[in-house]
């Protein structure tokens, strides 16, 4: 009698230890449409009396370089940076000589997307001056007849 209530009392713990655990995929959460976004930038963006050669640009997401070879612009022409991912860094290593007095923009077009969704940022620019002021590239005036 001992023996079949010690059977019964094993075999109800281990009913209850086996149904108390149900394996399910977890849900996840809402799905991420927000792009990456440019935390920092060394040097900073708009700088002036730019002397560097590499630039480090900060996201708050993972990104990954999305057609990048026709996406980025530069203006005005520098050769064809090196550029790097990592994380959530692209570096940039500018190989040829700088201008002096000029202002350049890089622009990555759509080519920044963090690498879960896919999410671009549109319109990322970096733009910096080997001079003591960033060109507006604007012209103002009135003509007279």
């Amino acid at each position: 009698m001992m023996k079949k209530l010690y059977n019964l009392i094993i075999t109800a713990f281990l009913v209850l230890m086996y149904s108390c655990a149900s394996v399910v995929t977890p849900t996840g959460g809402p799905k991420d449409i927000t792009p990456p976004k440019l935390l920092t930038a060394v040097p900073m963006n708009k700088s002036v009396n730019f002397q560097s050669h590499d630039i480090i640009l900060t996201f708050n997401k993972y990104v990954q370089l999305k057609d990048i070879t026709s996406q980025l612009l530069i203006s005005p022409d520098l050769g064809k940076p090196d550029i790097k991912v990592k994380g959530k860094q692209i570096s940039i290593r500018i190989k040829s000589p700088l201008v002096e007095n000029t202002t350049y923009t890089i622009n990555f077009g759509s080519a920044i997307a963090d690498i879960t969704e896919n999410n671009v940022l549109s319109n990322c620019q970096y733009v910096f001056s080997t001079g003591p002021i960033l060109d507006s590239l604007t012209v103002k005036g009135s003509v007279i007849n």
